[in-house]
């Protein structure tokens, strides 16, 4: 039987994890997506950057037990406003002038 390709498109990029989402994810969520995606990813064209990111994540995993010792009981601590506002926008629009503007106002805001 045939492998089913999901995409086609011409294989660019296969070195490149610059700017990718995926470089900040922990080595159990990495493992699931490439458990669950298993058929849909072209293993032997994108090696190199299947090794990066899996290398990444191992750190990411590493590092996120200092961060839940130091900083645990504050996270856990924290009450999280029932309607939070989320400023999302283009690069060069304006989010992070408008993110330290709200910051100035302590009472209403919190800064993360």
């Amino acid at each position: 039987e045939e492998e089913q390709v999901y995409y086609k498109f011409k294989p660019k990029y296969q070195l490149s994890t610059k700017n990718n989402p995926l470089c900040g994810i922990c080595l159990p969520q990495w493992l699931s997506i490439l458990i669950q995606r298993r058929n849909c990813i072209e293993w032997t064209t994108y090696w190199p950057r299947l090794i990066v990111i899996t290398l990444l994540s191992c750190l990411n995993s590493l590092l996120a037990i200092p961060e839940l010792l130091f900083y645990g009981t504050k996270i856990k601590a924290t009450t999280i406003h029932p309607q939070p506002v989320f400023i999302l926008g283009h690069p060069r629009t304006g989010t992070t002038l408008l993110h330290s503007l709200l910051a100035l106002d302590t009472n209403r805001f919190a800064v993360c």
